[in-house]
């Protein structure tokens, strides 16, 4: 099954990642990463932006905090900080000093924020950032962090994107892995696997980086649906709505000349696409 998704015509970014839909507040977020920008859209207004914040520096995800009047949980360059609805960012931890920065990131179901950097081949880790600030390695030897998606507390989906897998991790509710193994490969036609996100029936719709698209998985890598981007790098996709129903996709242009930027004017846009699924809400950090 083929669909074909819609882009959203208001914003461009350079690099947009990370879409996390807020259910307590119907708020979409993402972000730009090199623009240092988490933005935020309301969506039951057409996805209309109210606001965007400069973290001031790279920024790789963001995640709702428990109570929404605090604000968010960004990833920032070298770890965590927290955002607050004024603007202000706060540093909570900084444990990543060798790789370039951090990217992509999720909450876990007992409060905690994982998310990876992304830098050298095998120079790169995943951590989580505890409720009460303190943070763990969880894995290290990793090149480029990306997709986070929970499966039950027990087991979560990950993408270390340049081995074209997704691999389970067996976790513990204080963030050591005791089993990585492959779930299954991504074919190289098909384009690098990037962001993911689950849905209500344990599929997984995983961003093809350099694919054009986002291809729906079971659980052992039959691939179920495809969904066409007109946009070369998708990064990431996150169910939104107050059903839960639509399918949010972020790309990119990052690396882009100014002539491909301008011969490829859809990429860095955000895209929906109605794919026939529900989602999950978001776990919070806290």
């Amino acid at each position: 099954m083929a669909i074909v998704a819609r882009p959203i015509v208001w914003v461009r970014s350079a690099h947009a990642e990370g879409p996390v839909y807020d259910p307590l507040t119907d708020e979409l977020l993402w972000v730009d990463i090199p623009r240092g920008e988490v933005n935020v859209a309301q969506f039951g207004a057409g996805f209309d932006v109210v606001g965007s914040y400069e973290v001031g520096d790279v920024v790789g995800a963001v995640v709702p905090r428990r109570d929404p009047a605090d604000g968010w949980v960004v990833a920032s360059r070298h770890g965590f900080s927290a955002l607050d609805r004024s603007g202000v960012v706060s540093a909570i931890a900084e444990p990543e000093h060798s790789a370039d920065r951090m990217n992509d990131g999720k909450c876990d179901p007992f409060g905690g924020f994982w998310a990876g950097s992304t830098g050298p081949e095998g120079t790169a880790s995943l951590y989580r950032l505890a409720p009460d600030g303190s943070c763990r390695r969880a894995l290290a030897g990793v090149t480029i962090s990306n997709g986070l998606a929970w499966r039950d507390p027990e087991h979560v989906y990950y993408v270390d994107t340049p081995t074209r897998r997704v691999d389970l991790l067996t976790v513990t509710p204080d963030g050591a892995v005791t089993d990585r193994r492959p779930a299954f490969a991504v074919p190289a036609a098909a384009g690098f696997p990037d962001g993911l996100t689950i849905d209500a029936d344990g599929r997984l719709w995983v961003a093809l980086w350099g694919g054009g698209a986002v291809a729906c998985f079971a659980p052992d890598g039959t691939v179920l649906a495809t969904v066409e981007v007109d946009a070369a790098q998708v990064s990431c996709c996150t169910f939104a709505g107050p059903d839960l129903a639509t399918l949010v996709i972020t790309t990119s242009q990052e690396s882009y000349t100014a002539g491909r930027s301008a011969a490829e004017p859809w990429s860095g846009h955000l895209f929906v696409a109605d794919v026939g699924a529900r989602g999950l809400p978001p776990y919070r950090f806290g």
